[in-house]
């Protein structure tokens, strides 16, 4: 069940995040090899009178934040990260410059479903 967590700056109107979420987890789904119901993703906006932002720019950012259990190949992993790039860009209207995409690796263990400590989907 990965999970994929966008912290932006780039505040859609909902009914946008929905359609933006719902690209997410296909390209997730698709990428690592998962049914799309068993993908997770989250859209967090954050405002900059709520919290102070370095940046170094004014451009508008995110950072995105994939969480996936462990094994599967740097192959996989750059052709989802690419694809995240190229569907987000497109999705938010924001150069790939203001992209970052970071992904955690847990291993089976610690990546835990619904109460139940047995091996998850990946």
């Amino acid at each position: 069940m990965p999970f994929v967590r966008l912290e932006t700056s780039v505040a859609l109107p909902a009914a946008q995040r929905l359609g933006v979420l719902r690209a997410v987890i296909a390209c997730t789904a698709e990428h690592l090899a998962v049914p799309a119901q068993a993908c997770r993703a989250a859209y967090d906006v954050i405002d900059r009178n709520d919290r102070v932002i370095g940046t170094g720019t004014n451009e508008p950012w995110t950072m995105i934040f994939a969480h996936m259990k462990s094994g599967r190949t740097p192959a996989v992993k750059a052709a989802f990260t690419t694809a995240l790039f190229d569907l987000l860009a497109a999705q938010l209207s924001v150069p790939r410059s203001s992209l970052r995409i970071l992904i955690t690796d847990y291993v089976a263990e610690d990546w835990n479903n619904g109460g139940d400590a047995e091996p998850t989907l990946r």
